[in-house]
């Protein structure tokens, strides 16, 4: 027996109440496994994408340390570009900023 059933009336007007009420929580309980599978979809794409937000944060992590790297390194090749222009040799400047020494 429904517990929609359970006042004990068995009249049409409260028959068709229950019925309807039977078939409006039917409709509710497609409607949540509707939503949930929605929503688990929906998490595991946020799953993914969460991993992929991590990963780029490894990657830009990676690249700013290898800028760092880089902006050290032309800080040595241009003090020894100004140690060797004082000690005779001649440097000029290139495209893009850059220090060319001349023989």
């Amino acid at each position: 027996q429904s517990p929609l059933e359970s006042c004990g009336c068995r009249c049409r007007r409260c028959a068709k109440k229950c019925a309807a009420l039977e078939s409006a929580l039917e409709e509710a309980r497609r409607d949540l496994a509707r939503d949930e599978t929605i929503f688990n979809k929906k998490m595991d794409e946020l799953q993914v994408a969460h991993a992929q937000l991590e990963d780029m944060h490894a990657d830009r992590e990676q690249l700013r340390l290898r800028v760092i790297e880089l902006e050290e390194e032309n800080k040595e090749l241009l003090s020894e570009s100004v140690k060797q222009a004082t000690s005779g040799s001649h440097f000029s400047y290139g495209e893009h900023g850059s220090v060319r020494l001349d023989s």
